[in-house]
């Protein structure tokens, strides 16, 4: 059927008559029994539908309350976390700065310890290497008078030498240039007793040479 099926339609519906039809009565009880069961149902569920606005009102209202409690709560909670960060970062910040103005304390005290190790150090080191250097100084002085001295010993020693060994060759020259001398005369005078003795020049080898020219020579 088409129409929306309600108690009163229930109640009111109609039928054909035939020869093997049910029982009119029994029909139009148990239609009166579904359309009083029908009408029920739907008042349960008029009931139902109004309860359940009323419950969803109130679960929206309770909802609402709820949000608006936790909110608050949340903002409670959110305003005292900030309030501990603020807290929080100002002791560290503090903390940071004391630490940061200790640690340029000890640094800058390093600082002062370490250059004046290192200028004592330097000054030592630089009297050491001055001491040093005036006692090489030294004694690259004396090596070079010790040395100039014995090379000035060394080099009259050699004159002195040289000058004995020029002296001795001039004498032993002078000696011979005497002995020279004398075989000369001594030759001249053996030739003179040869011509003497008759010898003439052409009875003799031509490649003989007198006495007088060998000494000559």
């Amino acid at each position: 059927m088409a129409e929306d099926i309600t108690p009163d339609v229930i109640s009111g519906a109609s039928f054909s008559s035939s020869l093997r039809g049910f029982d009119k009565d029994e029909v139009q009880a148990f239609l009166a029994a579904v359309a009083q069961r029908v009408a029920s149902l739907q008042d349960e569920a008029e009931n139902a539908h109004l309860n359940l606005g009323e419950r969803i009102g109130r679960l929206l209202q309770d909802a609402k309350d709820n949000s608006d409690e936790i909110t608050e709560r949340a903002r409670n909670e959110a305003a005292q976390e900030r309030e501990v960060a603020v807290q929080d970062a100002t002791k560290t910040r503090e903390e940071a700065d004391a630490y940061s103005l200790d640690t340029r304390t000890q640094a800058d005290e390093y600082s002062r310890e370490t250059r004046a190790e290192a200028d004592t150090y330097a000054e030592q080191t630089r009297q050491e290497a001055s001491d040093a250097g005036t006692s090489i100084r030294a004694d690259a002085d004396s090596d070079a008078r010790t040395t100039r001295q014995a090379a000035e010993t060394e080099k009259t020693r050699r004159i002195q030498e040289a000058d004995e060994s020029v002296g001795q060759l001039v004498e032993k020259e002078r000696q011979v240039r005497l002995r020279l001398a004398a075989l000369g005369e001594q030759l001249g005078a053996l030739s003179s007793e040869v011509r003497a003795l008759g010898a003439t020049p052409s009875e003799s080898d031509p490649n003989d040479l007198t006495i007088e020219e060998s000494v000559g020579g």
